[in-house]
């Protein structure tokens, strides 16, 4: 008998070790961080910490499809964009003689507009064509600081292509000019804009061609950096 209570206290024993293990591994397991993705605020830091001086107020707006930024100091800012396997550029700075062939570039589209007028519908409707089409990514925009011309047409893409209210892709404008506001013109030129278009009016097609609403094609936008080379050498 009392090797078969001693048995069974043992058992016991065994049994609450058991729970006590399986509790602790529980509560670890409840106190471990959870993975998930950083938020935006933290990947637009660290990717403007990665492009450095060479790439002033970098950001990306589509991972591996679209990047925004000022114009590179350097040809440094260039190359580091190349190893980032950017294939098409779109300027809308003035008198542009950057010689994208030469840097490698495959695509460019100019959009020259200077930062205190208003973007041409013409231009949006170009624009979004461009940055839509698959076969351009991953596309970078560009103007002088990054802050007006180019916040102006990334919001434009919030917009037009993504489906954000319109006050989202304000916000998120006012992320790269350190809080404040896009220009009055420039935001009077996105509500002008999306009183005649409703939010996702040129969202990307699908795989397959199939979409509620696709973007124009591109007609005269797309200029191949390699056509861009006797123009430039008469510039010279």
């Amino acid at each position: 008998m009392t090797e078969q209570r001693f048995a069974a206290a043992g058992l016991q024993s065994c049994a609450s070790q058991r729970r006590l293990i399986a509790l602790v591994l529980v509560a670890g397991a409840i106190s471990l961080p959870l993975p998930c993705r950083p938020p935006a605020r933290a990947r637009r830091h660290g990717a403007k910490a990665a492009a450095g001086e060479a790439v002033p107020n970098y950001g990306v707006v589509w991972e591996n499809g679209l990047t925004r930024s000022g114009q590179p100091r350097s040809e440094e800012g260039w190359t580091w964009l190349r190893r980032r396997r950017v294939k098409s550029v779109v300027s809308f700075r003035v008198g542009d003689d950057v010689d994208y062939a030469r840097l490698g570039f495959e695509h460019v589209l100019l959009l020259p507009f200077k930062a205190r007028d208003e973007p041409k519908d013409g231009y949006a409707e170009e624009f979004l064509a461009f940055v839509g089409d698959r076969r351009n990514w991953p596309v970078h925009i560009v103007c002088k600081s990054g802050r007006d011309r180019t916040g102006v047409m990334a919001a434009l893409v919030r917009y037009a292509i993504d489906g954000w209210p319109l006050e989202r892709a304000l916000a998120e404008a006012r992320s790269y000019r350190e809080g404040e506001d896009l220009t009055r013109h420039h935001v009077a030129w996105l509500r002008r804009w999306a009183a005649d278009h409703a939010p996702g009016s040129h969202r990307l097609a699908l795989p397959g061609g199939r979409s509620s609403s696709t973007g124009p094609r591109c007609t005269g936008a797309l200029i191949t950096a390699r056509a861009m080379l006797p123009q430039l050498a008469q510039a010279g």
